[in-house]
């Protein structure tokens, strides 16, 4: 079987592309572990779905690398808006895209030529109810310890649409990230497993962080971490609106004024090809 795809990227946070508005595949959860293993296929942290909606102008679904499927993803979001506008699926400049968190709606910056230059997307707001994230706590865990192989790590625990648990650090590449990483994600606070940003505060505006995902391990980028990261920061007053986040794969703005948490940056497709599985 030949299956068309677009390979592309949110600052480094790398996907798989199928359209399916023009066919339509079978166990999508085999097709992402399959055509996102590095090395032996496209390689990629995630597969996006491209689907037909009646509730918005298209529907993403996104795949982690290991088959499980997730509600949002902001990087996600941003390429696949880049995609059906330059592919003509979607030629608004406002368009509304439903996702597994609900509907969102995007605003693309073009150039004269109508290339998309940058993407923003209302990644809704930053959700602190325990049973909303869902974390198992009964009060909001706002730079709250929990306890990790015998010593206390502060968390801060809120939902982007996905749940998120935030770790301030001194230093992005002295803080066992590789270790604290999974073992934070699979916690027993969380009964649906975590995303994990740790994140250095620059100044009242600038932030830097690291991403483990669920599903995933480390990514260069993510979306609705970067999101998660900058309303901690702004939550646990150690930061203003708007937040530039930096993230090994590159820079977000993410402002959260308004109530709504607006991320702005860049996509890129990198390479279309078709796979072939038997």
């Amino acid at each position: 079987m030949d299956i068309p795809f677009v390979k592309m990227h949110g600052i480094g946070n790398d996907f798989v592309l199928l359209d399916c508005s023009a066919a339509v595949y079978d166990d999508l959860a085999y097709l992402a572990r399959t055509l996102c293993r590095r090395r032996f296929g496209i390689g990629a942290d995630g597969m996006l779905v491209l689907c037909h909606s009646t509730e918005a102008d298209y529907r993403m679904r996104i795949f982690n690398a290991d088959g499980t499927e997730a509600q949002i993803c902001g990087n996600g979001l941003r390429c696949i808006a880049v995609y059906a506008y330059e592919h003509g699926i979607c030629r608004k400049c406002e368009p509304t895209v439903e996702t597994g968190a609900g509907l969102r709606h995007i605003v693309l910056q073009t150039d004269s030529d109508n290339h998309v230059l940058s993407v923003t997307v209302d990644m809704g707001t930053a959700i602190t109810d325990p049973q909303l994230i869902p974390v198992n706590t009964v009060t909001p865990f706002i730079n709250s310890p929990v306890e990790n192989c015998g010593e206390k790590i502060r968390l801060t625990a809120l939902s982007v649409g996905n749940p998120h648990g935030v770790v301030f650090v001194d230093d992005l590449y002295d803080c066992r990230f590789e270790s604290l990483g999974p073992r934070l994600e699979c916690h027993e606070i969380w009964p649906e497993k975590a995303n994990i940003e740790f994140v250095k505060v620059i100044d009242r505006h600038h932030i830097a962080m690291r991403a483990w995902e669920r599903g995933v391990g480390e990514t260069l980028a993510c979306g609705s971490g970067a999101c998660a990261a900058a309303a901690a920061a702004v939550i646990n007053s150690l930061a203003d609106w708007p937040v530039e986040v930096q993230l090994p794969g590159g820079q977000l703005t993410i402002d959260g004024s308004s109530g709504r948490l607006l991320m702005t940056g860049p996509a890129t497709e990198v390479f279309s090809g078709k796979a072939f599985l038997k």
